[in-house]
Protein backbone atom coordinates (compact mmCIF):
# COMPACT_ATOMS: atom_id res chain seq x y z
CA UNK A 1 0.00 0.00 0.00
CA UNK A 2 1.00 3.55 -0.88
CA UNK A 3 1.89 5.97 2.22
CA UNK A 4 0.20 8.71 0.85
CA UNK A 5 -3.12 6.92 0.24
CA UNK A 6 -2.85 6.41 4.48
CA UNK A 7 -2.99 9.93 5.00
CA UNK A 8 -6.26 12.44 4.72
CA UNK A 9 -7.11 14.69 2.17
CA UNK A 10 -6.95 18.31 2.66
CA UNK A 11 -10.14 18.99 2.30
CA UNK A 12 -12.83 17.71 3.97
CA UNK A 13 -10.61 15.24 6.00
CA UNK A 14 -11.80 12.12 7.72
CA UNK A 15 -9.82 12.27 10.58
CA UNK A 16 -9.46 8.93 12.65
CA UNK A 17 -7.37 8.24 16.10
CA UNK A 18 -6.86 11.33 18.62
CA UNK A 19 -5.87 14.12 16.44
CA UNK A 20 -4.19 17.16 17.92
CA UNK A 21 -4.79 21.04 17.32
CA UNK A 22 -3.01 24.21 19.18
CA UNK A 23 -5.23 25.41 21.78
CA UNK A 24 -6.33 29.02 21.05
CA UNK A 25 -6.40 32.05 23.71
CA UNK A 26 -9.87 32.84 25.53
CA UNK A 27 -11.61 35.57 24.19
CA UNK A 28 -10.67 33.96 20.27
CA UNK A 29 -13.23 34.69 18.42
CA UNK A 30 -12.39 33.20 14.81
CA UNK A 31 -12.90 29.85 12.55
CA UNK A 32 -10.12 27.97 13.91
CA UNK A 33 -10.57 24.74 15.27
CA UNK A 34 -11.21 24.73 19.29
CA UNK A 35 -9.79 22.00 21.69
CA UNK A 36 -11.47 20.67 24.16
CA UNK A 37 -8.82 22.48 26.47
CA UNK A 38 -10.40 25.47 24.79
CA UNK A 39 -14.03 24.77 25.36
CA UNK A 40 -13.42 23.53 28.79
CA UNK A 41 -11.43 26.88 29.99
CA UNK A 42 -14.30 29.05 28.81
CA UNK A 43 -16.95 27.07 30.34
CA UNK A 44 -14.98 27.35 33.57
CA UNK A 45 -14.88 30.86 33.01
CA UNK A 46 -18.56 31.02 32.88
CA UNK A 47 -19.19 28.64 35.68
CA UNK A 48 -17.05 30.92 37.83
CA UNK A 49 -18.15 33.71 37.28
CA UNK A 50 -21.10 32.64 38.72
CA UNK A 51 -21.87 32.31 42.58
CA UNK A 52 -21.34 28.64 44.18
CA UNK A 53 -24.55 28.03 44.68
CA UNK A 54 -25.80 28.82 41.08
CA UNK A 55 -22.86 27.13 39.06
CA UNK A 56 -24.57 24.03 37.26
CA UNK A 57 -27.96 24.33 35.47
CA UNK A 58 -29.50 22.14 37.91
CA UNK A 59 -28.69 24.33 40.56
CA UNK A 60 -30.20 27.68 38.23
CA UNK A 61 -33.80 25.57 37.64
CA UNK A 62 -34.06 24.72 41.48
CA UNK A 63 -33.65 28.43 42.05
CA UNK A 64 -36.44 29.39 39.41
CA UNK A 65 -38.40 26.37 40.80
CA UNK A 66 -37.71 24.40 38.03
CA UNK A 67 -40.35 26.57 35.48
CA UNK A 68 -39.82 25.89 32.23
CA UNK A 69 -42.06 29.11 31.81
CA UNK A 70 -40.42 31.41 34.26
CA UNK A 71 -40.22 34.41 31.87
CA UNK A 72 -44.12 34.26 31.36
CA UNK A 73 -44.79 33.24 35.35
CA UNK A 74 -42.51 36.54 36.35
CA UNK A 75 -44.29 38.80 33.63
CA UNK A 76 -48.06 37.59 34.96
CA UNK A 77 -47.04 37.87 38.72
CA UNK A 78 -45.67 41.49 38.41
CA UNK A 79 -48.48 42.69 35.93
CA UNK A 80 -50.93 42.83 38.60
CA UNK A 81 -48.57 45.47 41.17
CA UNK A 82 -49.95 48.84 40.01
CA UNK A 83 -53.36 48.62 40.81
CA UNK A 84 -52.41 47.58 43.95
CA UNK A 85 -51.98 51.28 45.25
CA UNK A 86 -55.26 53.00 43.85
CA UNK A 87 -53.60 56.95 43.82
CA UNK A 88 -50.53 55.36 41.78
CA UNK A 89 -53.08 54.06 38.99
CA UNK A 90 -55.31 57.21 39.62
CA UNK A 91 -52.15 58.83 38.58
CA UNK A 92 -50.76 56.13 35.82
CA UNK A 93 -54.23 56.65 34.17
CA UNK A 94 -53.87 60.47 33.01
CA UNK A 95 -53.47 60.75 29.13
CA UNK A 96 -50.49 63.57 30.27
CA UNK A 97 -49.50 66.00 27.58
CA UNK A 98 -47.16 69.18 27.18
CA UNK A 99 -48.90 72.06 29.72
CA UNK A 100 -50.89 69.71 31.99
CA UNK A 101 -50.53 69.65 35.84
CA UNK A 102 -51.90 67.25 37.85
CA UNK A 103 -54.12 67.29 40.54
CA UNK A 104 -56.00 65.40 42.81
CA UNK A 105 -59.83 65.68 43.01
CA UNK A 106 -60.83 63.27 45.91
CA UNK A 107 -59.47 60.18 47.35
CA UNK A 108 -57.40 58.26 44.52
CA UNK A 109 -58.91 60.09 42.07
CA UNK A 110 -56.46 62.83 39.77
CA UNK A 111 -57.53 64.99 36.65
CA UNK A 112 -55.50 67.49 34.28
CA UNK A 113 -55.60 71.32 34.32
CA UNK A 114 -53.82 73.43 32.17
CA UNK A 115 -50.65 75.06 33.59
CA UNK A 116 -50.25 78.78 32.06
CA UNK A 117 -47.14 80.69 31.92
CA UNK A 118 -48.31 82.44 34.96
CA UNK A 119 -48.64 79.54 36.75
CA UNK A 120 -45.16 78.08 35.43
CA UNK A 121 -43.50 81.09 36.60
CA UNK A 122 -44.89 81.17 39.94
CA UNK A 123 -43.62 77.38 40.22
CA UNK A 124 -40.36 78.70 39.09
CA UNK A 125 -39.93 81.00 41.64
CA UNK A 126 -37.58 79.78 44.75
CA UNK A 127 -38.82 81.49 47.77
CA UNK A 128 -41.79 83.39 49.03
CA UNK A 129 -40.48 86.69 48.68
CA UNK A 130 -40.02 85.93 44.91
CA UNK A 131 -43.87 84.76 44.35
CA UNK A 132 -45.03 88.10 46.33
CA UNK A 133 -42.34 90.52 43.89
CA UNK A 134 -43.83 88.42 40.74
CA UNK A 135 -47.84 89.10 41.60
CA UNK A 136 -46.99 92.54 43.01
CA UNK A 137 -47.92 91.98 46.10
CA UNK A 138 -44.57 93.44 48.21
CA UNK A 139 -46.41 96.92 47.48
CA UNK A 140 -49.66 96.02 48.66
CA UNK A 141 -47.70 94.28 52.27
CA UNK A 142 -45.75 97.42 53.02
CA UNK A 143 -49.38 98.82 53.51
CA UNK A 144 -50.17 96.86 56.45
CA UNK A 145 -48.33 96.57 59.88
CA UNK A 146 -48.80 94.79 62.69
CA UNK A 147 -49.81 96.77 65.29
CA UNK A 148 -50.40 94.79 69.05
CA UNK A 149 -50.37 91.50 70.71
CA UNK A 150 -48.34 88.31 70.09
CA UNK A 151 -47.95 86.88 66.97
CA UNK A 152 -50.70 84.47 67.11
CA UNK A 153 -53.45 87.80 67.96
CA UNK A 154 -51.59 89.73 65.61
CA UNK A 155 -53.74 92.76 64.18
CA UNK A 156 -53.09 94.53 60.81
CA UNK A 157 -54.07 98.27 60.22
CA UNK A 158 -53.82 100.46 56.96
CA UNK A 159 -50.79 102.45 57.18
Amino acid sequence: MDETNKKAPLNSPALTGTPTTPTAPQGTNSTQIASTAFVMAAIAALVDSSPDALNTLNELAAALGNDPNFATTMTNALAGKQPKDATLTALAELATSADKLPYFTGADRAALTALTSVGRAILGKTSTQGVLDYLGLEKVLQHWRPFSGRPQQCRYRNR
